[in-house]
């Protein structure tokens, strides 16, 4: 999936992770919660940063889980998010 983010979103900002079920993306100046609703519009869903800050930040981070589907399917995701953020 990383390899994956790279390439269609170039402007997010993530470390893979070791473990685990979830990526942190950061994409710089974009609302997540906005591009929530765009992508759930796309099938396409995801957690917002906000939802996980004591302190009202990370608006610019969101949160997907990787641990049910299937590879093709998590690009086939990426690919619809890539059109929720043009």
């Amino acid at each position: 999936m990383d390899e994956c983010l790279r390439k269609n979103i170039p402007s997010a900002e993530f470390t893979t992770p070791h473990g685990g079920y979830f990526f942190w993306v950061r994409i710089p100046n974009v609302d997540m919660t906005e591009l929530r609703k765009k992508a759930k519009e796309n099938f396409v869903d995801l957690r917002q940063g906000v939802l996980f800050s004591s302190q009202n930040g990370l608006k610019d981070y969101m949160r997907l889980s990787i641990s049910y589907y299937a590879e093709s399917k998590l690009e086939e995701g990426i690919l619809r998010l890539k059109k929720c953020i043009r």
